[in-house]
């Protein structure tokens, strides 16, 4: 076989053979970066997860923290209303009981006013008896 054919078929062949390994290295340098992008992808998302988790606690903390103060401030009015509330009953109960008290003390008046005048009529029949 004369050299230039035999070149000839040696540059056919190589050229032949280094297309298919440039071919598999290109593939396997897309695969890569494919696979390097998925896990790239899969990071992101996982992260992007464990941030949503992260906010959704912070808010129900933030939610409970408000949910406490409102509370609070609800019982705190609560317990100011139910004192002044009591206050009021015991002023009424004092007024009662003072009423209570001018009633009887009129009363007993009245029935000391009534004996005085039954004892003044008395005294005046017997004075008209004796005249």
């Amino acid at each position: 076989m004369p050299w230039p054919i035999a070149l000839l078929i040696g540059l056919i062949v190589g050229a032949a053979v280094f297309f298919f390994i440039g071919r598999s290295v290109k593939y396997k340098t897309s695969e890569g970066k494919i696979l390097d992008a998925e896990e790239e992808a899969k990071r992101r998302i996982n992260e992007a997860i464990k941030e949503a988790e992260s906010k959704k606690k912070e808010a129900l903390l933030e939610a409970k923290e408000e949910i406490h103060k409102n509370r609070t401030e609800f019982e705190r009015e609560e317990k100011e209303r139910r004192s002044e509330m009591q206050k009021q009953e015991n002023r009424l109960r004092q007024k009662e009981e003072n009423l209570d008290k001018k009633t009887d003390s009129l009363e007993k008046r009245t029935e000391n006013l009534n004996r005085k005048l039954a004892e003044a009529d008395a005294q005046r029949e017997e004075i008209d008896k004796l005249k």
